[in-house]
């Protein structure tokens, strides 16, 4: 918001500049610069607290390997920050690190967010939450932000990790990530660890011919994606 104010502003500047106006005219364009500078101002302030956090450090990363969930490059997200949304923000989630962070302006300096202000964000489509383990009985690995795969009431998050690896080869230090991807269904008030289609039936086991029945039948579209298997078996599951 705040770039597109910025241009905003420019182009009004540019304009009043480049073209003679009657008293009438300058009156009115006068007024409409001071309305944009002021939400430029506004929004500048309002981005001031999204920026409230410290420098970013980035771990070593090469050309195929970087600790980030999707890209390297920045994604355009949103946040629920500080007691504010911030919505169209560029936005990288380090999860080597477990550090949000987001493009400072207008210095773009990388800046991370401090986690106990943060309370839910997005990227592409994924929605993560912040989940503090106390309130699910120690159910969970750790106080994080979970990717919130299917919100009902069995629902299926993933705790998303990359784990650094350094290795030395003919005296140059190779970096790379192992992808670490945990994933929970919440049952009766906790969160229970499951891997496949058999450790799903059995934490849903008072349904579990008709699950198996519903996975026989849709067999080919959970082929070799666990995540979509198992977010539709627990919306299934609420459903019967």
């Amino acid at each position: 918001m705040i770039r597109i104010l910025t241009l905003s502003v420019l182009s009004l500047l540019s304009s009043a500049v480049a073209f003679p106006q009657s008293h009438g005219d300058t009156t009115f364009v006068s007024a409409v610069k001071e309305n944009t500078i002021s939400l430029y101002k506004q929004a500048l302030r309002a981005q001031s607290r999204l920026n409230n956090g410290s420098k970013y450090r980035a771990t070593g990363h090469s050309l195929e390997q970087h600790p980030y969930f999707l890209s390297e490059d920045w994604i355009a997200g949103s946040v629920f920050y500080d007691g504010e949304f911030f919505g169209d923000v560029f936005l990288m989630y380090d999860l080597n690190q477990g550090v949000l962070v987001t493009e400072h302006y207008p210095s773009g300096n990388s800046i991370e967010l401090v986690d106990q202000k943060l309370r839910n964000f997005t990227l592409q489509g994924h929605y993560f939450e912040r989940i503090d383990i106390e309130s699910v009985a120690n159910s969970l690995p750790k106080t994080d932000f979970y990717d919130i795969l299917y919100g009902g009431e069995s629902k299926v998050v993933a705790h998303r990790q990359k784990l650094l690896r350094r290795e030395i080869e003919s005296g140059t230090i190779e970096i790379s990530y192992d992808e670490k991807y945990r994933y929970f269904i919440f049952r009766n008030g906790v969160f229970f660890p499951v891997k496949s289609k058999g450790s799903a039936l059995k934490v849903m086991s008072d349904k579990k011919q008709e699950l198996k029945r519903f996975h026989k039948q849709n067999r080919a579209s959970f082929f070799k994606n666990r995540e979509l298997m198992l977010k539709r078996l627990a919306e299934y599951y609420d459903s019967l």
